[in-house]
């Protein structure tokens, strides 16, 4: 039921806060409200809330402190921005960004979309875009990014543009992991290779964890380094490796 929906809100204006947590009352939410970013992954692991709001002057540590907790990284994040001020990184972590002061109307109706139940009983998150965390490797830091839902070859270009730009700041090892996207077969390998050469070339690792698939086999036939992992949660994996070195051409 709604009225045990729990929304944490953390607005850096008190008032503000307090007004938007009387509106969310209103429409038959819980929520719970800080103005202290510090608090909210604590608050987070507390209360497990279905949605985080956000309205702090510099969101994105905040945003990538929630990602990187595997407890809290499911939960959806709504952040409140001026007007013009999102940027591509800010529109990569959160699930919506929306403008500041909050537009109510705007707000409940993302609400309802990610709270409410579909006809299935299920919860239902209409946004599936590539989300990253950090994840700790070898006591150095690397990026993880996973897929779930209908991926296409626009959400591999985004991928890439995401990528090239940790790149550009010496961010150096990826693992891309698609094992719970779906039409996998309709990715042109085109992208994956690009993606590839173009680790390869800033002295980068890249490494892509798929489903034993049609393009898992293209992959390994153009020496493209693939972790195939057997559907249906199975155990076992096939590992097929690289005959090329990143940042050379494939043939």
């Amino acid at each position: 039921m709604r009225e045990l929906t729990r929304i944490l809100i953390c607005d850096s204006d008190h008032a503000s806060g307090s007004a938007l947590s009387l509106e969310l009352e209103t429409h038959g939410y819980r929520p719970i409200v800080t103005s202290n970013p510090k608090a909210v992954p604590v608050l987070a692991r507390e209360h497990q809330p279905r949605v985080i709001i956000m309205a702090v002057e510099d969101p994105v540590p905040l945003c990538h402190e929630l990602k990187m907790n595997p407890l809290l990284y499911a939960i959806p994040l709504f952040v409140m921005v001026p007007r013009g001020n999102a940027g591509e990184e800010l529109g990569f972590l959160a699930n919506e960004v929306l403008p500041s002061p909050p537009d109510s109307r705007l707000l409940l109706a993302a609400l309802e979309r990610y709270v409410q139940p579909d006809r299935s009983g299920k919860t239902s998150l209409p946004k599936t875009e590539t989300r990253e965390r950090w994840i700790e490797v070898r006591n150095h830091s690397a990026y993880l990014f996973e897929y779930k839902g209908s991926i296409s070859d626009e959400r591999m270009t985004s991928l890439q543009r995401r990528i090239s730009e940790l790149l550009s700041v010496g961010r150096n090892s990826f693992t891309i992991n698609l094992t719970g996207a779906e039409h996998l077969d309709n990715l042109s390998p085109a992208s994956f290779v690009s993606l590839w050469q173009m680790t390869g070339r800033s002295g980068g690792v890249i490494r892509f964890v798929l489903p034993v698939s049609t393009l898992a086999s293209s992959l390994a036939g153009l020496g493209i380094p693939v972790d195939e992992y057997l559907p249906q949660g199975l155990s076992g994996t096939v590992s097929r490796h690289a005959t090329a070195r990143p940042g050379e051409d494939s043939q």
